[in-house]
């Protein structure tokens, strides 16, 4: 738990001795299946329970978002490879032409 010092600066004296003896209730319940569940903080308003769910609706669409995103860059990144490929058996096979086609002339002259 952060010190007294730390909350006193985002918190009124009252709230922090509130907070407090809650976490002391909760942490003696907490290996106590038999109690009731301490609840620590006070459940959260209807306006941040709006503004809650916003966020985790822009979330999942923006974590499909990176996820379609990733798609393409793999799809991308295996078209890139397959042509990278198809250039270096062709340019391969164009020095192999090449060579034999020196190879073919060497022989002529002999």
């Amino acid at each position: 738990m952060a010190t007294k010092s730390r909350l006193i600066n985002f918190l009124s004296e009252e709230r922090y001795s509130m907070l407090s003896a809650r976490f002391a209730a909760f942490h003696e319940a907490m290996n106590e299946p038999t109690r009731p569940v301490v609840r620590v903080y006070d459940p959260l308003g209807s306006r941040h329970l709006c503004e809650l769910q916003l966020v985790r609706e822009v979330s999942a669409e923006l974590q499909q978002k990176k996820q379609e995103d990733m798609k393409k860059a793999v799809s991308i990144s295996h078209t890139l490879t397959s042509c990278a490929y198809a250039i270096y058996i062709k340019n391969f096979l164009h020095r192999m032409v090449k060579e034999i086609a020196f190879l073919d002339k060497s022989d002529d002259e002999l």
